[in-house]
């Protein structure tokens, strides 16, 4: 008697099949997680230049209407956020008691353009740090000798988040200063 071996195997995938498919399936993955970090940096990047804008052409009313720009203690955007949102506590607790520029740096339910270091409210960038900021007087109205320009700075620490100590200046071209956003 003559068996037909064709009938008995079973009607499956072989395991080359399986891992063949397998293989094809990670790759693509890999393919879209790439693209969609490349997305989603482009994103960080675009919110934070448009902010870095909005923040320029909000301390550029304030001046206009006072005659100087916010003098902070350190490079964190808490002087800023007071003073374009009329919150001078920079606690978000209150109502505002100064002039509002920026209204959208007051709405409630967490909005991406605000965040807090130490209970204090900061603008934040496209990649959730602080925005930098620096006048170009200090608190003595003297001459602010790392100033880049003639009335402020602002930039970001970009992607990294580097340099993360407020002491250091981000004017020096280094490695953590390399990928930073200015005016």
């Amino acid at each position: 008697m003559k068996l037909n071996l064709s009938r008995n195997r079973s009607r499956g995938f072989t395991i080359v099949e399986l891992l063949t498919v397998i293989l094809i399936i990670v790759i693509l993955a890999t393919l879209i997680m790439g693209a969609l970090n490349k997305v989603q940096e482009l994103k960080a990047r675009k919110f934070t230049t448009v902010n870095r804008k909005n923040i320029e052409l909000h301390l550029e009313s304030y001046f206009t209407d006072n005659g100087f720009v916010p003098v902070g203690e350190n490079v964190l955007s808490t002087e800023i956020y007071k003073a374009l949102s009329g919150d001078f506590t920079g606690r978000g607790e209150d109502e505002p008691e100064g002039e509002i520029y920026w209204p959208e740096l007051l709405k409630e339910g967490g909005s991406v353009l605000v965040g807090k270091n130490n209970g204090l409210r900061v603008i934040l960038d496209g990649y959730g740090q602080s925005f930098r900021y620096r006048s170009a007087i200090d608190q003595e109205g003297n001459a602010e000798p790392k100033a880049k320009n003639p009335d402020f700075d602002i930039w970001s620490v970009g992607p990294d988040g580097l340099p993360s100590d407020l002491n250091i200046d981000s004017n020096l071209e280094s490695e953590e200063t390399i990928d930073d956003i200015w005016n």
